[in-house]
């Protein structure tokens, strides 16, 4: 019941509500090494690839990994173009998180770029911070139900009961 409840909340709720507004960007052109040092350096496991002011791909830890220590490539060769995952999977920020997180299942990725009207990024969505969202709102409803059962248990009863 309270999954339920929790579930109906989330549902309503919208992209914009929990977008995370700080995320790295590099050039395409930017090469691996200094990827991973700002990945590093910003504590991220992904960043997102810009051409001009457009996004057009995702580098996360992982291609880090695949793509160029797996193939022992040299990191300082390959450019952000030649690892990144694309095209990127974008959403808008009215977008509600239930249809973000079937998109996000359907393509299996955990990351997804909020672009506005004009397609330019406003921030990414998370498939940790979407998870956290919904333990937040079991957490509180499990609060409010514990807090209903012990008032039901201190109510003052009638004579009747």
């Amino acid at each position: 019941m309270a999954m339920d409840n929790a579930f109906k909340e989330l549902i309503k709720r919208r992209v914009s509500d929990i977008i995370n507004r700080e995320v790295i960007t590099v050039d395409e052109k930017e090469t691996v090494t200094n990827i991973a040092k700002l990945m590093t350096e910003a504590k991220s496991s992904y960043c997102l690839v810009m051409k001009g002011d457009k996004v057009i791909g995702i580098i996360t830890e992982k291609d880090i990994v695949r793509r160029v220590v797996a193939a022992e490539k040299n990191p300082n060769e390959l450019k952000a173009l030649d690892i990144m995952s694309a095209p990127i999977i974008a959403v808008s920020s009215d977008t509600r998180l239930e249809d973000a997180a079937m998109l996000m299942a359907k393509n299996n990725i955990r990351k997804l770029a909020v672009l506005d009207e004009e397609d330019k990024l406003i921030g990414v969505v998370t498939v940790e911070k979407l998870a956290s969202e919904l333990a937040s709102l079991l957490k509180f409803e499990n609060s409010l139900l514990n807090a209903f059962a012990v008032s039901e248990q201190l109510a003052p009863r009638g004579i009747y009961g």
